[in-house]
C-alpha cells in the first residue's frame, strides 16, 4: 500500500470509528436502518446525533457532502470496485450491505477530490 492510500485508509478509519452515519440511511419507504429492529441499540443514539446533524447541514447553505458506510463494514482488500448510490442502503444480491474499510476510504476521498455529492448523502457497497 502506497503512503498515500494508508493515509487515506487511517482517515477513513477515524470516520467510521467516530461516525455511524450509516443508520440515517433508508431502508424502506420512510423507514431509516436505525429505526429497524436488527439494528444495534447501542448505536441507536450514536445515528440519532448523525441524523439530526444530516437535518441541519441540510437546512444550512453550506457546501457539503454526508458519507455513509455500508451497514457492515469491515478490514479487508481494496479493490475499488463497489456500488456508490444516495439515501438508501445499498444491498446485495444476497441482501447484504457490505464494504471494506480500504474500498471506504476510497470512495470517501473520491468524493473529497470530485465532489460529485455537494448537498446530498451519499452510500458506498458491494
Amino acid at each position: 500500500m502506497t503512503p498515500t492510500e494508508e493515509q487515506n485508509l487511517a482517515i477513513a478509519r477515524i470516520f467510521i470509528e467516530q461516525f455511524l452515519g450509516k443508520g440515517n440511511m433508508s431502508i424502506a419507504a420512510d423507514v431509516l436502518l436505525m429505526n429497524s429492529p436488527n439494528f444495534v441499540e447501542e448505536y441507536r443514539p450514536l445515528a440519532a446525533v448523525h441524523l439530526e446533524a444530516y437535518n441541519l447541514y441540510k437546512a444550512s447553505n453550506l457546501d457539503w457532502s454526508f458519507v455513509c458506510p455500508a451497514a457492515e463494514i469491515f478490514p479487508g482488500d481494496r479493490t475499488a470496485i463497489f456500488q456508490v448510490g444516495a439515501d438508501h442502503l445499498l444491498i446485495n444480491e444476497k441482501g447484504e450491505s457490505r464494504i471494506s474499510a480500504e474500498d471506504y476510504a476510497i470512495a470517501f476521498m473520491d468524493e473529497v477530490e470530485q465532489s460529485k455529492y455537494i448537498h446530498h448523502r451519499m452510500t458506498v457497497a458491494y
